[in-house]
């Protein structure tokens, strides 16, 4: 399906060359070309799909953001489109609100205008926008008003962790960064249909890629936590569901 990809990047990473080499097992593109964000405006894009990873993390949300601009401006499409900042792989209340409207399991999560000394300590604060750990932190004033200068802060309750597990949507086929349990499976197979569901319904573009962050507590109960367009280091993902999905993304 995905005859041409650039991978646009910001950093130097040793890993690179093993993402590629997943990549090129997975997908099977005819090519896949490596560029620095201010590159692309010096290759013929034509019939290359375009995927965003691994940006400065100062600079990332607002690279991203140009990038797509500018080659949504040339008619070109993105693998993992950011167009829009206030979608479910960006905005953590709007992802949190989308999980709680399926009944999926989801740390508690609001907004706050302002700072609440009565909140309690078992909470942490996080910028509403991004898919990094970005001024993530224990609740404190502190935290929230840096973030406040910037973002709307999102208070969300903090789960007592025995394990963080990366799943990787690509294409159709699920990967994890570890062995999961046949429950897991079943639940992301649930979530990445609904997401399905909710590009289709929102009109939104098709989605190659992205990874699903989740938490496992003590009690074993998994926490659907965010989504990452920009996942980064493939290799990583090593174990594969072994099946495809119910459905396709978006037909």
């Amino acid at each position: 399906m995905i005859s041409k990809l650039i991978l646009c990047y910001e950093l130097s990473l040793d890993e690179l060359n093993e993402s590629v080499s997943f990549l090129n097992k997975k997908l099977r593109p005819k090519e896949i070309l490596c560029l620095k964000p201010d590159e692309l405006k010096i290759v013929n894009l034509e019939d290359y799909s375009i995927y965003c990873f691994h940006f400065d993390l100062n600079n990332e949300i607002n690279t991203h953001a140009d990038i797509s601009r500018w080659l949504l401006k040339n008619d070109y499409g993105l693998l993992n489109p950011y167009s829009e900042t206030h979608n479910i792989f960006d905005d953590k209340y709007l992802f949190s609100q989308f999980l709680l409207a399926n009944q999926i399991l989801h740390p508690q999560t609001e907004i706050l205008d302002s700072f609440k000394h009565d909140c309690g300590s078992s909470l942490i604060v996080k910028a509403r926008h991004g898919t990094e750990k970005k001024d993530f932190a224990d609740y404190s004033k502190e935290a929230f008003e840096k973030i406040a200068l910037y973002d709307d802060v999102v208070v969300q309750e903090k789960i007592d962790i025995k394990n963080e597990i990366k799943v990787l949507y690509l294409d159709g086929s699920l990967y994890a960064n570890q062995i999961v349990s046949s429950e897991l499976k079943e639940q992301v197979q649930k979530i990445c249909n609904l997401i399905g569901d909710y590009l289709s319904q929102n009109k939104q573009d098709k989605v190659y890629i992205y990874s699903i962050d989740i938490l496992e507590d003590k009690e074993s109960n998994y926490y659907f936590l965010e989504l990452n367009l920009r996942p980064g280091a493939f290799y990583r993902f090593k174990e594969s569901f072994n099946r495809p999905l119910s459905k396709p993304m978006v037909s």
